[in-house]
């Protein structure tokens, strides 16, 4: 972490951001596509982390992934475990719902 002590904690929230705006740009253009949307995203995560270790420190954006590296696990766990499932709860159909509801 101690190459990542100049950029300022606030930068972090350009990861975050940049993940959002990548995840509904996704979930958008994928409407139409049989592509499933968790493989797209993780080949997005795959190129996130090679830009990572080929350009690290060339840019901004390269640097607030360096004060993401070192969070705990737990945590990350915590924050996006329920919006998954909140994102999954939104996209199930009710009467696929009540069908299955009692497996």
């Amino acid at each position: 972490m101690a190459e990542a002590a100049h950029v300022h904690p606030t930068a972090a929230l350009l990861f975050v951001l940049t993940c959002i705006v990548i995840g509904i740009a996704t979930k958008y253009f994928l409407s139409r596509l049989p592509i499933p949307y968790t493989a797209l995203l993780l080949v997005f995560g795959l190129c996130i982390g090679l830009v990572q270790g080929i350009a690290h420190g060339a840019h901004a954006f390269t640097e607030t992934l360096s004060l993401w590296m070192n969070i705990d696990p737990l945590l990350l766990l915590l924050i996006f475990l329920p919006t998954i499932g909140f994102a999954n709860t939104i996209d199930q159909e009710p009467h696929l719902l009540r069908k299955n509801w009692a497996q």
